[in-house]
């Protein structure tokens, strides 16, 4: 959207981005990084559990102790807004660091190809027929009281999406169609739940090839 183009990126500072395992392996693939780098095991208090598992996959890890945890992407201190952090591959530049033709601070994704879906697709959901895709305001609700995690300057309106289309409803599919998958994958894990050191091996093998062949089976393509 235009209205980000000069933006600090309130919401890649805000919120705590949580993951797929797609993401995670996408991530991992295409920096050739290892997944310790950016990836932040987070534990969810029993309270929270049945509220969390509404939004992303929670898994139980033998070697960490009965609790349940979440994938998020790692956040570190931002180097100009004091008191606050940001996602690890948000970069921030300075207007008068930089002579730039501002004064404020300007960020950018630094993985924008590859950036978890779940960034891909804010501030939008799926419509509960799952046909279209419904956008909105984002809750700017800062209780912190830090600069930082300010979101959109204005509200957005209708114009703000004019250019949503095709890939934006794509993107939320996927999202929906991941987010499903890696909740299956939790289900089976969790039911025998292992060591965290063998976890990513577990889901390299559950996502390296998710087309079963059947030579039974007789395919016709759509007309």
């Amino acid at each position: 959207m235009q209205i980000c183009n000069d933006c600090h990126a309130g919401c890649c500072r805000k919120y705590n981005t949580h993951l797929t395992g797609y993401d995670i392996l996408k991530i991992k693939k295409n920096l050739g990084m290892d997944y310790l780098y950016f990836l932040q095991l987070a534990p969810i208090k029993e309270e929270n559990v049945e509220k969390t598992l509404k939004h992303t996959a929670l898994f139980r890890f033998t070697n960490l102790g009965d609790g349940y945890f979440a994938f998020y992407m790692k956040r570190v201190k931002s180097r100009y807004f004091p008191d606050s952090h940001k996602c690890i591959f948000l970069q921030e530049w300075d207007g008068d660091d930089f002579l730039l033709p501002v004064d404020k601070v300007i960020s950018r994704c630094g993985i924008y190809g590859i950036r978890p879906i779940t960034c891909a697709i804010y501030p939008t959901k799926l419509h509960d027929d799952g046909l279209i895709g419904i956008a909105g305001n984002p809750d700017n609700d800062n209780a912190s009281g830090n600069a930082a995690y300010d979101l959109c300057p204005r509200p957005l309106i209708e114009e703000d999406f004019a250019g949503c289309s095709g890939d934006d409803v794509q993107n939320l599919v996927l999202y929906k169609y991941e987010m499903n998958y890696f909740k299956s994958l939790s289900e089976v894990w969790n039911a025998e739940p292992g060591d965290f050191a063998k976890f990513i091996a577990y889901l390299e093998a559950a996502y390296k090839n998710r087309i079963l062949f059947n030579e039974e089976e007789k395919i016709k393509k759509s007309c």
